[in-house]
């Protein structure tokens, strides 16, 4: 992959985020959210503990930009993804599953 396709998906990663965050909140709690201040309404917590083992939380931004990179590595094309197809799409990537 190029740099033009890295900055797609880093691109990609705040609008799948942004409409994640979108199912979560309250229509008036949504308006005050944009794609620059988005981080502030993530999780705090990027990394999970399992069985001694540290993994990336769901739905983090670093985790969902390492998915979005495997999809795209995979043949998925950058331009027809968004939320839905991320959501539908994102349960073959966790954690190296197949």
């Amino acid at each position: 992959m190029n740099s033009k396709t890295f900055k797609k998906i880093r691109k990609k990663t705040n609008a799948i985020l942004f409409e994640w965050l979108q199912t979560l909140v309250s229509e008036e709690e949504f308006k005050k959210i944009t794609t620059s201040n988005i981080d502030a309404y993530l999780p705090k917590l990027e990394y999970v503990v399992n069985h001694k083992t540290y993994m990336l939380g769901m739905f983090s931004k670093r985790w969902t930009y390492q998915t979005l990179k495997k999809m795209i590595k995979d043949g998925h094309d950058i331009n027809k993804i968004n939320y839905e197809y991320f959501n539908t799409h994102y349960k073959r990537y966790i954690y190296g599953g197949s």
